[in-house]
C-alpha cells in the first residue's frame, strides 16, 4: 500500500516509521494468544460433548436384584439423557470382589453377596442434575446407588485455562497497541507543531488536521495488521503442528471450527479501528491542548 500525500510529513518521524512494526509485532502477540484462547475453548467444548460414565449398584439379595436389574435397565434405556446401559458380567464381578471380607461385614451364611453393577454413559448435560437422577433412580429400586460420575479429562482442564489465559492475555494486547498509538499520535504532533499551526493559518480546522493522523495511522495500521495477522496464523500453526507430533493426545484435540477461524480474523481488524480511533482522539486532544 502507497504512502498517502499528507500535508504534514508524518512519515518521516520516527516513531510513525516504527509504528508499522509496533503494529505487525502487537498483531502477532494479539492473533497467538486469541488463538490459544480459541483453541482452548476448542477442546473443552469438545471435551463436554463425550459422554460421562457411572456406575449403578444394586445390594441385594439375589432372588431380588435379578428383577430390580431389569427395571432399571428398562428404565434406563427409555430416558434420553442416557445413551447406554449395560449390566457389568458376573464373570467380572467374581474378578471385583475381596475375598476377605472386612471386620463386621461377615455374608451371611457364608455367601458373600455381590451387589449387581450398571454401567451407564450419560450425556454431559445430564451431570448436571445427578442428584434428580439417581432421586428417580431410588424411587424404582430404593436400594440402588449411583457412583461418582468420570471426572473431566486433563483436557478439559488445560483447555479451560487456555481459553482464560488466551483471550485475557489477548485483550491486553490490545490495550497496549491502543495506548502505543496515542503516544506516538502524542510525539508527531508535538514534533509538527509548527506546521500544524502553519496549517491553521492557512485556514485548516482541527478536524482536518485530525484527518492527516487518522488516515496515517489506518494505512500504517492496515499494512502492519496484515503482516501480524498473516505472521500470528503461520506461527499458531506451526505450534499445532509440533503439538500433534510430540504433544500426545492434547496435540489431536486442537481443532478449531469455522466459527473460531471467523473470530481470528476479527482480531486484525479489531487492531486496525483501534489504532485509528486512538490516533483520532490523541489527535484531537493534542490539537486542544496546542491552542
Amino acid at each position: 500500500m502507497r504512502e498517502l500525500e499528507l500535508d504534514l510529513p508524518l512519515a518521516g518521524t520516527a516513531a510513525s516509521r516504527f509504528l508499522q512494526w509496533i503494529v505487525v509485532g502487537l498483531t502477532l502477540l494479539a492473533v497467538c494468544a486469541f488463538a490459544v484462547g480459541v483453541a482452548g475453548d476448542a477442546a473443552v467444548r469438545e471435551a463436554a460433548r463425550r459422554p460421562a460414565m457411572v456406575t449403578l449398584a444394586i445390594a441385594i439379595s439375589a432372588d431380588r436384584a435379578a428383577e430390580a436389574e431389569q427395571r432399571l435397565l428398562q428404565f434406563l434405556r427409555a430416558r434420553p439423557e442416557v445413551l447406554y446401559a449395560e449390566p457389568v458380567p458376573e464373570s467380572e464381578l467374581a474378578g471385583l470382589s475381596d475375598p476377605q471380607p472386612a471386620a463386621g461385614h461377615e455374608p451371611q451364611g457364608g455367601l458373600l453377596l455381590l451387589p449387581r453393577l450398571i454401567d451407564v454413559a450419560l450425556r454431559p448435560a445430564a451431570i448436571a442434575d445427578l442428584a434428580r437422577f439417581e432421586a428417580e433412580l431410588r424411587e424404582l429400586v430404593p436400594e440402588v446407588t449411583v457412583g461418582a460420575a468420570s471426572p473431566p479429562t486433563v483436557t478439559h482442564a488445560i483447555g479451560r485455562i487456555a481459553r482464560a489465559v488466551g483471550i485475557g492475555l489477548g485483550v491486553v494486547v490490545l490495550a497496549v497497541a491502543g495506548v502505543t498509538t496515542i503516544l506516538v499520535t502524542r510525539n508527531s504532533l508535538d514534533r509538527h507543531e509548527e506546521t500544524v499551526d502553519l496549517l491553521r493559518l492557512m485556514g485548516a480546522s482541527d478536524r482536518y488536521v485530525a484527518r492527516q493522523f487518522e488516515l496515517h495511522a489506518l494505512t500504517t495500521a492496515l499494512r502492519g495488521a496484515a503482516l501480524g495477522f498473516a505472521a500470528g496464523v503461520l506461527a499458531f500453526l506451526a505450534v499445532v503442528e509440533l503439538a500433534r507430533r510430540f504433544g500426545g493426545g492434547i496435540g489431536q484435540e486442537v481443532a478449531l471450527r469455522p466459527v473460531h477461524w471467523v473470530l481470528l480474523a476479527t482480531v486484525p481488524v479489531v487492531m486496525v479501528l483501534l489504532v485509528t480511533l486512538s490516533a483520532r482522539t490523541a489527535a484531537f486532544r493534542g490539537l486542544a491542548r496546542l491552542r
